[in-house]
Formats: C-alpha cells, sequence, structure tokens
C-alpha cells in the first residue's frame, strides 16, 4: 500500500514537473518567435529606407533639362 502512494505520488510528480517544463518552453518559444520577428521587421525597415535613399539620390541625379525633348526636338518630327 505504502509503495502504490509513493508510486502515485511521483507519477504525478512527474506529470506536474513535465507540465511546467512545456510551459515554459512554449514561453520561450512565443519569445523567441517575437524577436525573430522583430529583427526581421528592423531589416525590413532598413532596406525599405536603404532604397529610398537610393530612390531619392538617383532622381537627385536626373537633370531634367536635359533629359526631356521639346516637341519641337521630338524624333519623329525631325
Amino acid at each position: 500500500m505504502v509503495w502504490e502512494v509513493r508510486k502515485t505520488a511521483m507519477t504525478i510528480r512527474e506529470g506536474v514537473d513535465e507540465m511546467w517544463h512545456i510551459v515554459a518552453n512554449t514561453k520561450l518559444n512565443l519569445y523567441c518567435g517575437g524577436l525573430q520577428e522583430v529583427r526581421e521587421i528592423k531589416r525590413l525597415e532598413t532596406t525599405l529606407t536603404e532604397d529610398e535613399i537610393a530612390y531619392c539620390g538617383s532622381v537627385g541625379d536626373v537633370d531634367l533639362s536635359k533629359n526631356i525633348l521639346s516637341p519641337s526636338m521630338s524624333v519623329l518630327g525631325s
């Protein structure tokens, strides 16, 4: 009888320990997933900022007075 009580208590203890491990792992996985999302968002923001800077730089380099043909300079009208 004492052995059965100890066995039951140990089984319950193992189940509770396993439950706490599962809860802790779940929390850690969610936390790590959140960190990964933050890293991806930061990487996306950095890429978008770099692209915007590159675009603005390329648009700023264009001299519109030399690149736009006036109607009198049309290729078809030559």
